[in-house]
């Protein structure tokens, strides 16, 4: 899951930009068709959001100090029940679902004024998801504007 945080600060605007990785050889994958949520920042989603995460660090530290000969299995359930939890907190809050095109580009306007947090999910080949590589991205480009 890669997330992004943005403030769309005076009356309305438009983000636009790329979604991608980098390999270890320094390779740039662009990730086409892919959704791109944009959910509106909220003290309730926040707060959701924020225990979400710590507890996931907790179980999951939990499976990897696990002595048992299926921790690499009970890693795997911890990070799957995660995503599953995760992906419905960001179905609850998103306020704009587009896709990403055939070179990862995505595009997103008339975007009311606040904060806005910008989630995208890349399903990483399994030898890249360990040891800091490849680094996934959204990079975004914000546009602001008066409304008409």
């Amino acid at each position: 899951m890669v997330a992004a945080s943005l403030f769309v600060g005076g009356c309305s605007g438009n983000l636009s930009g790329d979604f991608y990785y980098t390999t270890r050889g320094g390779d740039v994958k662009r990730l086409a068709d892919r959704e791109i949520a944009l959910v509106k920042a909220s003290d309730q989603f926040d707060s959701e959001w924020r225990k979400a995460v710590t507890d996931f660090q907790a179980a999951f530290q939990v499976a990897y100090e696990s002595k048992d000969t299926g921790s690499q299995a009970l890693q795997d359930r911890v990070v799957e029940e995660w995503t599953a939890h995760a992906l419905k907190l960001i179905a609850w809050g998103k306020v704009k679902i587009v896709r990403t095109d055939a070179n990862g580009h995505y595009d997103m306007s008339r975007l009311k004024p606040g904060r806005y947090y910008l989630f995208a999910r890349a399903d990483l080949p399994v030898s890249m998801n360990l040891g800091g590589h490849p680094k996934p991205a959204i990079d975004g480009h914000l546009k602001t504007g008066h409304r008409k």
